[in-house]
């Protein structure tokens, strides 16, 4: 067996071991929960934005939703972690196709084990989030905007993937800038041609024809037609982050140095045009979401492009054993991260001390949240009500009816009178009037769930 045909059977193992291990994800983080809440809501005819019968952050942006409500046509949340799995095999088969286009077919097959055994996408492959979803869209807006090179009809094709991108991460309506930033600097002639081209002014009115229902919904939800990242932008911190650039360095992990030996590479051949687009779209993403970085999760959507810069100039034989048993070593961090993050699989309530030192996991920190749905959900009915300040954990694991937990204590028992309700489910917070309460029973509290029972 040649090497090429080894690295093709080393992928094609890794993605069937991620489409055997779809459903190892057995708890969910907040996201996640709020995910597949709007997606059971759009399926069910609700509307967009929807946790049981109460809108709960309607301003995320839908594409994801839309799609993972796909999955509560057949088989509800066991459909949508397959469904994810899927993505993030098909985020894999386009950045090969990509890859090919740049490179022989063995630096190809190279790139694409970077990313197949790349940890942070590796798991986001497991869990129910936008990630790989906007790391396949973002793959493809790179793709066919490299193809205006070879024939402009691919324009319409980028209006369309630019919106979808769009509606599925906020912060991603800076690839449309970037591309235009780099003809205006390096490809002033493709620019004209773009722009006297037929298929250019085709591609606007597809991009502003699918973003205009998620601008009317906003215009109604919000009164202006960018009242949903508004309302988003409130929840972020905004910071600045001189901890992003040791941040990015870990999203690549072992394979770091052949992403080094590979930017000197390609900065020497920088007068090459791929050379360019991939440098100046790389650097002025990092800087364009420098500003608000809250985690590596900001980084995801580019690693392809990491890929791409590490296998440049990788000629030695030697070379390429390295970096494939290094890729094999992300992967391997990649499940062992899997297992006590999301999975009861390890066994395992705390992480290693000198990687969280003192710190739950934080798969234990969900389970706590999802043991204490399910116990309220064994002491009522499908017709009671529940209040809650945590709904959206609330709602997926137990499917009770709920009302949000109010700021004063007299309208606390107003809605307690109204509806009939025995139990509280919420967050640690601002919410004092429950504690040493002689009317309310503390069931649970801890740092990361809070129960409680009406006793009159």
């Amino acid at each position: 067996m040649n090497y090429k045909n080894f690295i093709l059977l080393l992928i094609l193992l890794f993605l069937t071991l991620r489409v055997l291990l779809f459903n190892i994800n057995s708890v969910y983080s907040w996201d996640e929960a709020i995910y597949l809440s709007h997606a059971e809501g759009i399926a069910a005819g609700k509307g967009y934005g929807y946790v049981g019968d109460h809108k709960v952050e309607g301003y995320r942006p839908p594409f994801f939703p839309f799609i993972l409500s796909l999955s509560y046509l057949i088989n509800g949340e066991m459909a949508a972690k397959l469904l994810i799995s899927l993505i993030s095999i098909l985020s894999i088969a386009l950045f090969y196709c990509l890859s090919k286009d740049i490179f022989d077919r063995k630096l190809a097959l190279l790139s694409t084990l970077f990313l197949a055994t790349n940890h942070m996408h590796l798991f986001f492959s497991y869990r129910i989030m936008a990630e790989n979803l906007a790391l396949l869209l973002v793959t493809l807006d790179f793709y066919l905007f490299y193809l205006l090179k070879k024939d402009l009809k691919f324009l319409p094709f980028l209006g369309l993937s630019l919106a979808l991108t769009l509606l599925t991460k906020y912060n991603l309506l800076v690839i449309g800038p970037i591309f235009l930033l780099f003809l205006i600097i390096f490809d002033r002639k493709l620019l004209l041609k773009v722009l006297s081209s037929k298929y250019f002014y085709l591609g606007i009115m597809i991009f502003l024809v699918v973003l205009f229902p998620w601008l009317w919904y906003q215009f109604k939800e919000f009164g202006s037609l960018i009242g949903a990242p508004v309302a988003q932008l409130k929840e972020w911190k905004l910071f600045i982050p001189f901890r992003y650039f040791l941040l990015a360095p870990l999203a690549l992990g072992f394979v770091l140095p052949f992403t080094i030996f590979g930017l000197s590479k390609m900065v020497k051949e920088q007068k090459k045009w791929i050379v360019l687009l991939v440098l100046t779209f790389t650097s002025l993403f990092l800087f364009s979401q420098g500003i608000r970085l809250q985690s590596m999760r900001y980084i995801h959507p580019i690693l392809p492009f990491f890929g791409i810069i590490s296998v440049c100039g990788l000629s030695d034989k030697k070379k390429i054993a390295l970096f494939t048993l290094l890729c094999i070593f992300n992967m391997l961090v990649g499940y062992f991260v899997i297992f006590q993050y999301i999975s009861p699989l390890a066994g395992m309530e705390t992480l290693p001390e000198f990687l969280t030192p003192g710190k739950p996991s934080y798969f234990r920190a969900n389970l706590v949240r999802k043991e204490a749905a399910l116990y309220i959900k064994n002491m009522t009915n499908e017709n009671s009500t529940v209040m809650s300040g945590a709904s959206a954990w609330l709602w997926v694991y137990t499917h009770r009816n709920f009302v949000p937990i109010p700021d004063t204590e007299e309208e606390f028992w107003k809605k307690v009178n109204q509806y009939n309700i025995s139990y509280i489910y919420l967050e640690p917070g601002p919410i004092n009037y429950l504690e040493d309460n002689p009317k309310i029973e503390n069931i649970q509290k801890n740092i990361f769930i809070e129960v409680y029972r009406v006793k009159v």
